[in-house]
């Protein structure tokens, strides 16, 4: 069975990083399926269909990172709790 992959959250950016890989591909939310297409170098899971994997608090992660100023500042990572963006926004002076 091929890998589950997380959506995380990049330049306030949905994406999906091959497990297999460096490469990545924009996604958006409610897309079920990641397939890595990436030749350069050739990826050894090329062309195999991955799950995506979507958080449950898809819209409070993205209405938090939303009052971030700066793209590059608006980042998730799967293993990321709620508490740690607030907490974030916080000592940034990005409360909501």
């Amino acid at each position: 069975m091929p890998p589950s992959v997380p959506a995380v959250v990049n330049y306030g950016r949905w994406i999906v990083r091959c497990p297999a890989c460096p490469s990545a591909r924009l996604v958006t939310p409610g897309e079920q399926a990641f397939v890595c297409l990436s030749e350069q170098p050739p990826c050894p899971a090329f062309g195999v269909r991955s799950e995506i994997v979507w958080p449950s608090e898809l819209r409070e992660i993205e209405r938090l990172l939303s009052h971030r100023p700066r793209l590059r500042n608006r980042n998730w990572e799967w293993w990321e709790p709620l508490s740690e963006l607030r907490r974030q926004n916080r000592n940034h002076d990005c409360e909501v």
